[in-house]
C-alpha cells in the first residue's frame, strides 16, 4: 500500500485502471488506510500550490480515485474491534472536508463527477453496513452518517445542480402553460442528480429529516425533489426555510430548486400570512426583473404573481401599488399592470367581499394607472420627447394600462370600482386620452421615425388600445 499514495498523482495513461486493480484484489484493511493518509495529505495542500508539478494529477482527479478505490475495497473490508459504523465514520470525515475544499475550485462537469462517485460510496458503505450489521448496530446513526454526506456533498456543488423542476412545478401546478416540458417525462433531470435521488431514497432520506436544523443547500435542493404530497407545508414550515430560501435567490444558487419548493408552498396554501409574503416579495421582485435566464425571470415573475394572490388582500393591494409606482425595474412596472388586471377579474368571479372589485382599487392605483408618466409627458410634442418616449418602457406600460381600463369599463357592469362615475371617467378623459390622443395625432404624422417597424408596432398597438376604449366610453355614454 506504500504505492497507492504515489501512484494516486501519477499522470499518465492505464493508472486509473492499475488502482482500479489494486483495490479489488488488495489488502482492504490496508488500503483503507492509505485512503485515509493521501486524504490527510490532499486536506494539508493548499488548492493553490496543486499545479505547481505539471506531471503530477489535480487534487480534483486523485479525489475522485479514491473514491472510486474505497468504493471498490470497502466490500471487502473485515472489521475488527469496532462496529461499522465506527470503522467507517473517520474516513467519511476526510472525505467531506477534501470534498468541501476542492468543490468550490472545480467546474461544472467536475461537480457532476464528484457528485456519481459519492453516491457510488456510499450505496457501497450502506450494502456493506447492512451486511455487517447486528443487534446492536444504530440504525439510525449509520443512515445519519451517511446521509449527512449525501448532503454535504450536494451542498458543495450546489451551484452547478441545476434543473428543470421549477418549469415543471409551475405546469404541474397549473400556475402558467408558457415552458411546458416537451418530453414524455414529468421532467428532465441529470443524470448525477437522479443518482443522488436515488441515494436519498436508499437512505430513507425523508422530507421531515431534510426539513430539519441545521438548513443547507444540499437539503434544499433534495427536499425540491421530494413528492409533494410528502412535504409539509403548513406556512410555519415555509416560515423555517425563509431565510435559506431567500439566501439561495440573493446568491443566485439552487435558483431552480428555491423557485420550485416556493412553488409547492404556494400551490397547497390558498393563504399566506404578511410575515412571508413580504420577504419574499421584496426578494422575488428584483430577481424576476434582472436574472440573466428570461426562463427563469418568467417563472421567478410567475412565483411572485402567486405568492402576492396569496396574500390578504390589502397587503396583495399594496404590494401592487409599490410596483406600479416605486419599483426601480422599468419591465415590472409594465408587467405589475397585468398582476391587477389578474386579480381584478379573479375579484370579479368570487363572492369575496375584495378591494379590487371596491373603489378602494381605484384610490389606490388609479392615480398611477391613469395618467402618463411623468403626468406632463404629452405636453410638448417635440421630436425629442418622441425620441426619449419611444426609448422609455412607457409605450409598453400605457398599452397595458389602456387594455386594463378598457377590462375595467367592460367587466364592472355594476360600477363597484366606481370606473363609470362620470367624474372618474372625466378624469381619465384629462390626464391620459386626450393627451395621448393628440400625441398619437401628431406623432403619426409621415416622418422619418414611421419607417421604423418598431415604431409603427408601438404606435398602433397605443391606437388600437384608445379606438377600444372610444367603442366602449360611446356604449355607456349612450346608456
Amino acid at each position: 500500500m506504500q504505492f497507492l499514495p504515489k501512484a494516486l498523482s501519477i499522470f499518465c495513461d492505464g493508472t486509473s485502471d492499475l488502482l482500479h486493480l489494486i483495490a479489488k484484489q488488495a489488502s482492504a484493511r490496508e488500503a483503507v488506510i492509505a485512503i485515509q493518509e493521501a486524504l490527510e495529505r490532499l486536506e494539508r495542500t493548499p488548492h493553490e500550490e496543486e499545479n505547481e508539478n505539471e506531471h503530477e494529477e489535480s487534487h480534483l482527479v486523485q479525489l475522485i480515485r479514491l473514491l472510486n478505490i474505497c468504493t471498490d475495497c470497502i466490500p471487502r473490508l473485515q472489521l475488527r474491534r469496532k462496529g461499522p459504523v465506527e470503522t467507517i465514520k473517520p474516513i467519511v470525515k476526510n472525505f467531506k472536508m477534501v470534498i468541501d475544499s476542492i468543490a468550490p475550485h472545480v467546474e461544472k462537469q467536475d461537480h457532476k463527477r464528484i457528485i456519481s462517485a459519492v453516491c457510488g460510496l456510499i450505496q457501497s458503505l450502506h450494502i456493506w453496513i447492512v451486511h455487517n450489521a447486528t443487534a446492536d448496530t444504530n440504525v439510525e446513526l449509520y443512515e445519519d452518517l451517511l446521509s449527512d454526506f449525501l448532503e454535504n456533498t450536494v451542498d458543495a456543488c450546489a451551484s452547478h445542480m441545476e434543473g428543470s423542476l421549477a418549469q415543471y412545478r409551475l405546469h404541474q401546478f397549473k400556475f402558467s402553460a408558457r415552458f411546458v416540458p416537451n418530453s414524455s417525462t414529468e421532467h428532465t433531470v441529470s443524470r448525477e442528480l437522479q443518482e443522488a435521488l436515488e441515494t436519498a431514497k436508499i437512505l430513507n432520506i425523508t422530507s421531515e429529516r431534510l426539513m430539519g436544523t441545521p438548513f443547507s443547500i444540499g437539503k434544499l435542493i433534495l427536499l425540491a425533489y421530494q413528492d409533494p404530497s410528502s412535504i409539509p407545508t403548513q406556512p410555519r414550515y415555509l416560515e423555517s426555510l425563509l431565510y435559506i430560501l431567500i439566501s439561495c435567490l440573493q446568491q443566485n444558487v439552487a435558483t431552480d430548486s428555491t423557485l420550485a419548493l416556493l412553488l409547492t408552498y404556494i400551490h397547497a396554501n390558498s393563504q399566506l400570512p404578511q410575515e412571508l409574503v413580504d420577504p419574499l416579495a421584496t426578494i422575488l421582485t428584483p430577481f424576476s426583473s434582472s436574472h440573466p435566464d428570461p426562463k427563469v425571470r418568467y417563472i421567478a415573475f410567475r412565483v411572485l404573481a402567486e405568492l402576492l394572490s396569496r396574500a390578504p388582500p390589502p397587503v396583495h393591494l399594496a404590494h401592487l401599488s409599490s410596483l406600479l409606482s416605486d419599483c426601480p425595474f422599468d419591465q415590472m412596472r409594465v408587467a405589475a399592470v397585468g398582476l391587477v388586471r389578474e386579480a381584478f377579474l379573479k375579484a370579479m368571479a368570487s363572492d369575496d367581499n375584495s378591494p379590487f372589485k371596491t373603489n378602494a382599487l381605484l384610490r389606490a392605483l388609479g392615480p398611477t394607472l391613469f395618467r402618463p408618466n411623468p403626468p406632463d409627458l404629452f405636453s410638448s410634442l417635440t421630436e425629442k420627447t418622441l425620441s426619449e418616449f419611444l426609448e422609455s418602457s412607457e409605450p409598453a406600460r400605457l398599452t397595458e394600462c389602456l387594455s386594463f381600463y378598457y377590462v375595467l369599463l367592460v367587466r364592472d357592469t355594476k360600477n363597484s370600482t366606481g370606473i363609470r362615475d362620470h367624474d372618474m371617467l372625466q378624469t381619465v378623459e384629462t390626464a391620459l386620452l386626450s393627451p395621448l390622443r393628440k400625441a398619437l395625432e401628431t406623432w403619426l404624422d409621415d416622418g422619418p421615425h414611421m419607417e421604423d417597424p418598431h415604431v409603427v408596432m408601438a404606435f398602433a398597438g397605443l391606437e388600437t388600445c384608445v379606438e377600444r376604449v372610444d367603442e366602449v366610453l360611446v356604449s355607456i355614454r349612450s346608456t
